[in-house]
């Protein structure tokens, strides 16, 4: 009986010391892959590409529009002298 009792002691303060030594090794993770292969990962891709695309749209009907006003305006300076 006293057998058995030493070894679960030992058992048990082998974990210990071995949980202990498993927390002090680094451990890495790849985020490009968590990125590109989870779902959650490609959704968020996702959305941030349509939103980068309509603020792209935006910006260029913006410039679009300034440039006309700009064309428009420089044809009512060449009018007036």
């Amino acid at each position: 009986m006293k057998i058995i009792a030493k070894f679960f002691v030992l058992v048990i303060v082998f974990n210990l010391f071995s949980a202990n030594l498993y927390a002090q090794t680094p451990h890495f993770i790849d985020f490009q892959k968590i990125l590109n292969q989870s779902i959650a990962g490609k959704k968020a891709q996702d959305e941030l590409k349509s939103r980068l695309n309509k603020t792209i749209e935006k910006q260029n009907t913006t410039q679009k529009s300034l440039q006309d006003e700009e064309k428009k305006l420089i044809q009512q300076k060449k009018l007036l002298s």
